[in-house]
Formats: C-alpha cells, structure tokens, sequence
C-alpha cells in the first residue's frame, strides 16, 4: 500500500526472506528493512504519497526472518487502476547479495593493490589499440608529479617524456610486444616536467582478441630511480676498484670466507705464475707452500673466530 504495508507477497520473496505469506502480509516495508536504510525507503516512499514521483529503484538490504541481512535490487511503480479504487504499490525485488559480496571483495583486492603499488613507487596502466584508449592510475601521476588535468593520458604523451636516448629502445619493446604478442620488462629514463629525470622500469603484458591479435597491452611501470642510481654507484665503484686492482705493481688477492679466490690481479698473476680464469674460485693455498698450505685453513678458522690475526701483516714464503 501507499502507507508501505505489504498487501500480497509471491512465493519467490517468500523463500528469499524466510517467511511464510502470512508472516509478511501485514509487515510493513520499514519493519524487513535494514535500520541505516529505512530513512532513504521512507523519503522515496513521502514522494509517492505526495505525487511527485510514480516509480524509483534502488540498492538497500532487507532484513530476512533470522535476522541476517540480503542486499536486494527494489523497483517500485505506482499502480492507478480507476479513479475509484486505491493506488497501489508493486515492488520487484531481486537477491543481489552475491553481487554485491564480489563487489566488496573486488573493492578489497583493488585497495590492496594500490597499497601495494603504492608501497613500491609503482603505477598500473593500460593501452587500448581497439580504440586508441590510455588509462593511467593515480600512481602513474604521481611518479611524472602531475595532477591528471596536467597531461592526457596517452601513449604519445608517455612517449613523449621518455628520454631521447632511451626512446627508440621503449618503441622498439611496444611494437615487439604487439607483433609477436609478447610481454616485457624494460629498464629506461623519462624526463619530468620539472625537468628531473626519473628511471622507470616496466613489466607489461597483452591481452588477445578472438582472432589472436593483441588487443590490448597493459602493465605496472615503477619507479626504480634511487635503486638505480645505487647499483650505477656500486658499478662505478667497482669499475674504479678494479682500474686501481688492473694497474697496482703489488700483488692483490681477495677471498672469501671458505679460502676461495674471487680476485687476482695483473700483478699477482706475474707473480705467482697463475692466470686470473686458473685461480679464480681456487683455494688460497693453492699459491701457498708446505707446510703453511696444510696449516692455512686452521688459520683462517681462528681468524673468522677471534677477529685476531696471527699471519695477517706477517711475511710468508709464497710459490
């Protein structure tokens, strides 16, 4: 009725709710819905009554007879038989509960994954050929430092910012991707705005039509700027280790804990006879005389222990 008292109900809502015809006859559509939606159902139901509305629909959650709640789809129409007769009220009502639960789950991965993304500089995105299509998540803005209304999200756009060293690069790794319908992982610079430069590393994957062709390409690109920079650090480092290691007149050898050789200079390969490939990953004591060969790895056990040298700065006979 206009009042919201349930005249009639069918079998079908019956089983949805968990009562019987006559349980719900007489209910109001206040008393099987959820408290927080009442209000809503109540000023839509004001609106009827008052002729300024002859139908609405929306999302609420009824109350079933075990008290646990349903999320529903409700579309309400004003029914006018004759002038003579009382208007009436028809609902439809339809169970969009499991609707709703995949909803709330896929709500809950994407908050997850932009934590995630978030976590790690990263941005995702996607390249639509169909119809020319970008799309670009937040992230994506955040590493170029724009605001979404600075640039298009565009695949010219993105191109554009790439560094022109870099550039041929990225536009030879898309048009591999789309030919041979295969992902890649590439390493490269693009170039702000403000005019800093970032290092972006993209992992990208396509998606393919019913014909086989790619469709679309999609992907997470990250920024990777203090990463790089450290291991270009640690390169240059060990470049320089290694010209100081090339040139010294003496004689330099590194190992690791076990004894095995990891570095053998020029000078100590005129030294001791041995070339570099033939001492790498060798014991030490394959450059040391008896009966010290026999002894050394007592020494080096006692060294890694107490942190005290006994032969450490001490003169050996060496073969």
């Amino acid at each position: 009725s206009q009042q919201g008292e349930i005249l009639e109900a069918n079998a079908c809502l019956c089983r949805m709710l968990g009562y019987s015809r006559e349980e719900l006859k007489g209910l109001t559509a206040s008393e099987i819905s959820h408290p927080d939606d009442r209000q809503r159902s109540k000023i839509n139901l004001e609106a009827i009554q008052r002729g300024d509305i002859d139908h609405y629909e929306f999302e609420k959650r009824y109350l079933c007879k075990d008290g646990h709640a349903i999320w529903v789809n409700v579309r309400l129409s004003l029914l006018n038989y004759s002038p003579s007769q009382p208007k009436e009220l028809i609902l439809q009502v339809d169970d969009i509960t499991h609707h709703k639960q995949a909803e709330s789950e896929l709500q809950h991965k994407e908050t997850r994954l932009k934590l995630a993304l978030a976590a790690a500089n990263a941005g995702a995105w996607e390249w639509d050929l169909a119809d020319l299509r970008t799309w670009w998540a937040d992230e994506i803005y955040s590493i170029l430092r724009l605001k979404p209304d600075d640039i298009e999200a565009s695949q010219e756009s993105w191109l554009a910012l790439v560094h022109p060293e870099d550039r041929p690069r990225v536009q030879e790794c898309i048009q591999h991707a789309i030919t041979h319908a295969a992902g890649y992982r590439e390493t490269y610079r693009i170039v702000r705005h403000d005019g800093s430069t970032a290092w972006i590393e993209d992992y990208a994957d396509v998606e393919l039509d019913a014909n086989g062709q790619v469709c679309r390409v999609y992907g997470i690109s990250q920024d990777v700027t203090e990463r790089t920079l450290i291991e270009l650090a640690v390169q240059h480092s060990e470049s320089r280790l290694r010209a100081i290691l090339n040139c010294a007149v003496d004689a330099i050898i590194t190992m690791d804990s076990q004894g095995r050789i990891h570095s053998f200079n020029p000078a100590a390969e005129k030294m001791f006879g041995f070339s570099a490939s033939e001492a790498l990953g060798e014991n030490i004591t394959l450059i040391i005389p008896s009966p010290h060969k026999e002894r050394h790895q007592s020494y080096l056990e006692r060294y890694l222990k107490t942190g005290v040298p006994h032969i450490i700065g001490r003169g050996r006979e060496m073969m």
